[in-house]
């Protein structure tokens, strides 16, 4: 993830935060503490499940968090177009690949 996108992710993770503590907002999505602190100090980027993980928690689908990663709207927006699925999947390898297509059907079908 480049640092602009792992930027909006920060801010994206901060609105849900709200007055949780990085630990607390660890235990809520069910990531390890230093997973999560890793990302907020910039030296790890979320992987495919994890990502699957932050949209679980935020109720909202896999395709639309990487929207609102890779749009430069504003992240409270609804995202209108389907950016960047190319760039997100060309660096994942097999295993994450595999997680991130069996969450697009199941977001397909629900």
């Amino acid at each position: 993830m480049d640092k602009e996108k792992h930027e909006r992710l920060i801010k994206l993770l901060t609105l849900i935060k709200n007055s949780m503590n990085e630990r607390e907002l660890a235990q809520k999505m069910d990531i390890p503490y230093h997973t999560v602190h890793a990302w907020f100090i910039g030296r790890a980027s979320p992987k495919v499940d994890n990502l699957i993980k932050i949209a679980d928690y935020m109720g909202i689908s896999v395709n639309t968090l990487r929207n609102k990663i890779n749009q430069d709207s504003d992240l409270n927006s609804r995202p209108q177009t389907y950016v960047g699925c190319y760039e997100l999947v060309y660096h994942l390898d097999d295993e994450e690949k595999i997680k991130l297509a069996r969450q697009l059907l199941h977001d397909a079908v629900y």
